[in-house]
């Protein structure tokens, strides 16, 4: 059944995607057109000279360092060596070759994908591919095989069903958005789900993350089909695709968009699950590791966070959040009264203003503490590892925290290794004047302070309250907040 394509330009690039679609929709008979047709070879020309010359400079790049010389040398070499190739003109080629049409039309459209406006790009591509379903049912088959046999991403881009340069992924997810846009096809619902699950991230060199895709269809989900009832699973994956990104527009929208399902959702799981993922995005926000927002509005989110919790799990405490897994079918996990009384506790524990001291881990002789045994003192806990250099590049600037403040505060060392002999024969050879503990990086403590990176820091007050969390933060910043501390406590 024949299906009308609505093309939909995200507001950002609205009047360009605009222009670019008037353009595609002559694009046949422009390709007719001689002139049009030589000059879309000529501006393609220019495209492939970029592309060849760009390779040429990295690989002499690589080559410089890798060389056996000295970084003075290796620098002048790349001095002598030049910047990288412009590539503005070869984008305004790879335009105007998507403008003319022709065989190298899509070439050009995967050039700009990787390489400039991947927006406008897209919504383009869509106008030339279609609603066509398979294209996407096969792009899934291939990534299921692809989990069950470990096949390489790059020959599930060269499957032979993706247009030459443009990524199968992306191909699929075109069709995809216009079978989202097809309001009677029969395979829309399915669509939305692909776009959840799959539609996030592209690869290319200046490629961003694609969380708007996701997100549209959520809404579309929400909007057209009221009574749908996977919302525990979509909805944990559009948690796991925001990921750490607990700030802009994405944030924003998701937050307000699963928020308003905890009241609408027609299945009590689902709103169940709405209310879970709203409060830890919530408390998320709440840890700003990156200094972002002030102490109010992250206290505020954690009030929040809270209400939303309690009694999220009534009428379906015994049930269980189902999560899909890609290529593996379906896995259970924990029920409903587990999730509610696990966020409680993080909130009341390892948040902006929880208190910590109950938490337990074990020192490197094995032996069992908990971190009440520093309260009398502010505490610096450092999560770390022996493979993370920034952690033991931080090292030097812990130790002069550590005369610096031996009165006032002690530090605890946290190490993730996997095996704790890793970090006996590593502290050997290093000074490190604090205590030490070893955990399991998949284990209970580290899960309760939702550590993703490291190094992660986090400053208790004294009785271990939380006073403060870091990551990639300048040292002098921890340091002032330290300074705080001991003047507040005297």
């Amino acid at each position: 059944m024949a299906q009308a394509r609505v093309i939909q330009c995200p507001s950002r690039a609205v009047f360009a995607c605009a222009a670019l679609l008037a353009t595609l929709a002559s694009a046949s008979t422009a390709a007719q057109n001689e002139d049009k047709v030589g000059s879309s070879k000529d501006d393609w020309q220019i495209v492939q000279s970029y592309i060849d010359e760009r390779a040429a400079w990295v690989e002499q790049r690589k080559a410089i360092s890798l060389a056996d010389v000295e970084d003075k040398e290796k620098q002048r070499r790349r001095e002598q060596q030049g910047p990288a190739p412009d590539r503005l003109p070869a984008v305004q080629a790879a335009k105007e070759v998507v403008e003319a049409g022709g065989e190298r039309v899509y070439d050009a459209l995967g050039f700009l994908l990787r390489h400039d406006d991947q927006e406008l790009a897209m919504f383009a591509l869509s106008g030339l591919v279609g609603p066509d379903w398979s294209v996407v049912r096969d792009y899934v088959e291939a990534a299921a095989g692809k989990s069950e046999h470990a096949e390489s991403s790059v020959e599930l881009d060269r499957a032979p069903s993706a247009p030459p340069g443009v990524p199968r992924f992306v191909h699929a997810t075109a069709a995809a958005l216009n079978i989202l846009n097809s309001i009677e096809h029969e395979n829309r619902r399915e669509a939305a789900e692909f776009l959840i699950e799959y539609g996030e991230t592209w690869p290319g060199e200046h490629i961003r993350d694609h969380f708007e895709y996701p997100y549209v269809a959520a809404v579309t989900l929400s909007s057209d089909y009221p009574d749908y009832d996977q919302w525990p699973v979509r909805l944990h994956q559009l948690r796991a695709k925001l990921g750490s990104r607990t700030s802009g527009r994405d944030f924003d929208e998701l937050n307000t968009f699963i928020a308003s399902l905890a009241a609408l959702a027609g299945d009590p799981a689902g709103r169940a699950t709405a209310r879970y993922f709203t409060a830890l995005l919530l408390l998320e926000r709440a840890d700003d590791e990156y200094g972002r927002f002030p102490v109010e509005k992250r206290r505020a989110w954690r009030k929040r966070a809270l209400e939303l919790a309690r009694g999220l799990s009534v009428g379906v405490a015994d049930r269980e959040l189902t999560v899909a897994h890609r290529g593996v079918g379906t896995a259970r996990g924990q029920t409903y009264a587990d999730l509610e009384a696990d966020i409680l506790d993080m909130i009341h524990t390892t948040t902006l203003g929880g208190n910590a001291s109950g938490l337990a881990g074990r020192r490197l002789d094995g032996s069992g503490e908990r971190l009440s045994a520093y309260k009398d003192r502010l505490l610096l806990l450092d999560f770390w590892a022996t493979w993370c250099g920034p952690c033991i590049k931080a090292f030097p600037d812990l130790r002069e925290l550590a005369a610096k403040y031996a009165e006032d505060l002690r530090i605890l060392a946290v190490s993730v290794d996997d095996e704790v002999e890793t970090v006996l024969e590593f502290l050997a050879e290093t000074s490190t004047p604090w205590e030490n503990w070893h955990v399991d990086k998949h284990g209970d403590f580290v899960r309760q302070w939702r550590v993703s990176g490291y190094p992660t820091y986090v400053l208790l007050g004294r009785g271990g309250v939380v006073l403060n969390r870091y990551s990639l933060t300048p040292m002098k910043v921890i340091e002032a907040d330290i300074d705080r501390a001991i003047r507040s406590s005297r």
